[in-house]
């Protein structure tokens, strides 16, 4: 019995051995190097397709497909795991080219298990189907008989090897099986892309010439697919990115009309990505015959950076093209970063490149009034938080009253009265070369109450709004800005406004991060995108309402003292 059991029980190691070793075929030399090298089948053109017209042709690389199969060569020959993110725009041929590579390396290889994932079923179907095509019409010496063939996979008969299509609805997907080979079909549309690619990513061993691919049209910024682009952009992670835009395509052209000519917006585009008539005048033509009419739409479906790509498929709240202008134009990294500390009564900043605070202007002789804004997580920290409240940050952003600089910004996740003493610190630092403290708008919704009361006796000029009350019919001062369903629309409807005509110059790629994140919903309010988060964004839009109350001129009187203090500012009533 335990003989019988060792013979049967096959180890990953035995698995990816057998998987890598080229099967014994003596048929003649071209079935030998298509198992030596599987990639030989498509190169040669073994493989055969279906056209848009429905025609059975052969398989030819375009150059599209060629770029990312180069890509996959060079990690090959650097001994390297494949593992390749492809944002694309639409129609380019790349599925094509992933589905041949699962359907070569899989059937002229023993001991292989492949993996076809796409967001949904229609989608993994036909993919699938290209598979099935693609050992239906293979020449009879290259096709190796089938032991099972339905709708959820591809078994060969004899050597182990198998094709398995599933969804990404199945966040279990994967992890029965050792996987050598995956593609990942629109895995930016995925339900929930961590939780699957965390088991899945243990399904595949980091092996040389183990396979995951994902490919993908963009679905907004943030979500799974996002984060874990940009990390690889950052060098974070070791995948390689690859970006298809619609002019990589060639056969994105259309003949020139008698009478073209280029408006000014298209001599711009033509002139950035160095593109021929040809190409601008079939824009053009997809612009008219394929959007509607609308250049968004056609951004949204033929990108030309990814940055494009992410802010103009989303339902961003706020105006794309003016987000991509902050992007380019102003954000940078700031001067310092580090936190803020109390030394003989003097606040002062300690570097530190993991601290709280960053700064991007620091304090100065006769600099401008400034204000603050503050968002209060709930329940940071407290085991009582709300689940879905847990990730919450604490935020503050400073801003300039008369230039709308961006001057600081810290985002935290501390326990009240913690982070109402790095409030008072905050307001204190840019106050030293003034005796004019900047207004601090503090949310007091949930647990910005205790902050305010942690701090109300500390720092002086904290922001507050005459309440009646409608029951003693008297007036009474509420400490802290209330966001309300009657005052966010107006905080954000102000925000947009600020960033479409330009007053505004943000700083931190944070911010605009959360910015460019931040969606109208169905019902018609707005909030963060499923994932993301809105703390910088309502702490920035808080500031900014208090740039209202606090006037640019500020009128000072001298005391007995000989002290300068705040003249007494008329804040919001209701």
């Amino acid at each position: 019995m335990i003989a019988t059991q060792s013979r049967k029980a096959k180890s990953i190691d035995d698995i990816i051995s057998n998987a890598f070793t080229p099967l014994v075929n003596s048929f003649d030399e071209e079935v030998e190097q298509a198992n030596t090298n599987p990639i030989w089948l498509i190169e040669n053109e073994k493989l055969s397709i279906k056209t848009k017209a429905g025609e059975l042709i052969p398989f030819v690389l375009n150059p599209i497909q060629r770029r990312v199969l180069s890509e996959i060569k060079l990690l090959q020959a650097q001994g390297k795991p494949i593992r390749i993110r492809i944002l694309k725009s639409r129609q380019m041929g790349v599925s094509t080219l992933i589905e041949a590579l699962i359907y070569a390396y899989t059937s002229c290889r023993e001991n292989v298990n492949s993996l076809i994932l796409a967001d949904d079923a229609d989608g993994s179907n036909y993919l699938f189907g290209m598979s099935k095509l693609y050992h239906e019409q293979i020449a009879d010496k290259f096709k190796h008989e089938l032991k099972h063939s339905n709708e959820k996979k591809i078994e060969f008969d004899g050597r182990h090897s198998q094709i398995l299509v599933d969804t990404a609805d199945n966040l279990e997907a994967g992890r029965k099986y050792t996987f050598l080979y995956v593609h990942l079909s629109e895995s930016a549309y995925f339900r929930d892309g961590k939780k699957l690619m965390d088991g899945l990513n243990q399904a595949v061993p980091e092996l040389p010439n183990t396979m995951i691919i994902e490919e993908t049209t963009a679905n907004g910024v943030g979500g799974y697919f996002y984060e874990e682009w940009h990390k690889a952009k950052r060098g974070e992670t070791d995948w390689v990115n690859i970006f298809l835009a619609w002019f990589d395509n060639p056969e994105y052209e259309s003949p020139v009309q008698p009478d073209f000519q280029l408006t000014p917006d298209e001599q711009l585009i033509k002139n950035k990505y160095n593109l021929s008539d040809t190409k601008m005048q079939w824009r053009r033509n997809c612009i008219k015959n394929k959007c509607s009419g609308s250049v968004d739409t056609f951004n949204q479906e033929y990108p030309a950076t990814d940055v494009e790509a992410f802010l103009v498929s989303g339902r961003c709240r706020f105006n794309t093209d003016c987000l991509k202008n902050i992007q380019v134009n102003t954000i940078k990294k700031p001067l310092f970063i580090g936190n803020l500390e109390e030394v003989y009564n003097r606040i002062v900043f300690h570097d530190d490149p993991h601290g709280l605070t960053k700064i991007w202007i620091k304090p100065h002789q006769n600099m401008e009034r400034l204000v603050i804004g503050a968002d209060v997580a709930e329940g940071l920290e407290i085991e009582t938080a709300e689940e879905d409240k847990k990730d919450d940050y604490s935020t503050a952003v400073v801003v300039g009253v008369e230039s709308l600089k961006q001057y600081a910004e810290i985002q935290c996740r501390l326990a009240e009265d913690v982070w109402a003493e790095e409030l008072r610190r905050l307001g204190l630092y840019y106050a030293q070369y003034t005796d004019i403290k900047p207004l601090a708008g503090i949310e007091r919704n949930n647990s910005g109450i205790a902050v305010l009361h942690a701090l109300k006796d500390k720092y002086t000029n904290i922001f507050y709004r005459e309440a009646f009350a409608s029951d003693t019919q008297k007036r009474s001062k509420e400490l802290g800005w209330r966001t309300t369903a009657k005052t966010k629309p107006l905080m954000i409807a102000e925000l947009d406004k600020m960033i479409r005509e330009g007053l505004v110059e943000i700083y931190s790629e944070e911010l605009l991060s959360e910015l460019m994140t931040y969606v109208k919903l169905s019902d018609g309010s707005t909030n963060a995108q499923q994932g993301c988060h809105d703390d910088l964004v309502m702490a920035y839009a808080i500031a900014l309402q208090m740039i209202k109350f606090s006037p640019i001129k500020i009128e000072e009187k001298e005391e007995e003292d000989g002290y300068k203090k705040d003249k007494p500012i008329n804040y919001m009533s209701v």
